[in-house]
């Protein structure tokens, strides 16, 4: 098969894909969405290092009661390792509405970040 040929036709995916994936409107789903939260303990450096940038995603399934199923945790990205414990126990203690398809709860994979830079200031 030709290079333009091969082209062609991941075009014709793609475009048909994008067509197909908003499905319908009466199925569209609301997000779960945390609706409280405690104080978190995050560290920005490990012992003995200098604190870094913080940059962390993560994603846990919400079931449909609200309640996060931890083993479904996912924290990866820039202080991840340091920080899972941290966001593993505020995540859950939060409080969290359900995700909802039609009306009804739902399960459904809740998704943030968390993020800190460091600042120097210097002091005249």
């Amino acid at each position: 098969m030709k290079a333009q040929s091969i082209v062609g036709v991941c075009t014709i995916v793609l475009v048909l894909g994008c067509t197909t994936a908003g499905g319908r409107p009466g199925n569209r789903i609301e997000p779960a969405e945390m609706i409280s939260r405690d104080a978190y303990d995050l560290m920005t450096a490990a012992p003995g290092r200098q604190p870094t940038p913080m940059k962390v995603t993560y994603e846990v399934m919400i079931d449909s009661t609200g309640r996060p199923d931890m083993s479904t945790l996912k924290v990866f990205g820039i202080g991840s390792s340091e920080n899972r414990e941290g966001i593993s126990h505020w995540l859950e203690h939060a409080s969290y509405r359900a995700a909802r398809q039609n009306g009804q709860p739902v399960p459904a994979v809740l998704k943030g970040a968390l993020e800190s830079r460091i600042e120097v200031r210097r002091m005249p």
